[in-house]
């Protein structure tokens, strides 16, 4: 995993560790496709991305603008962006009448989405 995914994703310059580990495991799930969902997020709660604003690279500028922002607002906003893409990937391969299917998909994505969310707002 610190290879495949804590270094490659730079998520050890992330300053806030309740924030590193949401983004290490979305991360995870998703590979290079959760840089633009977390690039969204930062954006969402004000944050600046620099000149090449949303562009699916995890660089010095995606990392400053994680940190310059409130970790509280953008484990929200990411957990919100981390939802809408777990919907999209629902949308791309629901099967109609497939209700296990269905139910599966649906508590799997609300749970990765919300893990921590309220847990990390209490230790803040």
């Amino acid at each position: 995993y610190k290879r495949y995914f804590w270094d490659r994703f730079q998520v050890g310059g992330i300053t806030d560790q309740n924030v590193a580990t949401k983004v290490l495991s979305f991360m995870v799930h998703t590979g290079g496709a959760g840089v633009v969902a977390l690039q969204r997020a930062v954006e969402d709660v004000g944050g600046d991305l620099g000149p090449h604003g949303v562009d699916g690279q995890m660089g010095l500028g995606t990392i400053a603008a994680i940190n310059s922002v409130d970790a509280g607002a953008l484990i929200n906003a990411f957990a919100q962006r981390m939802l809408r893409y777990y919907e999209e990937l629902y949308a791309r391969h629901h099967r109609d009448g497939d209700f296990l299917f269905e139910q599966t998909y649906r508590r799997n994505f609300t749970w990765r989405a919300n893990w921590g969310v309220t847990h990390f707002e209490d230790w803040a």
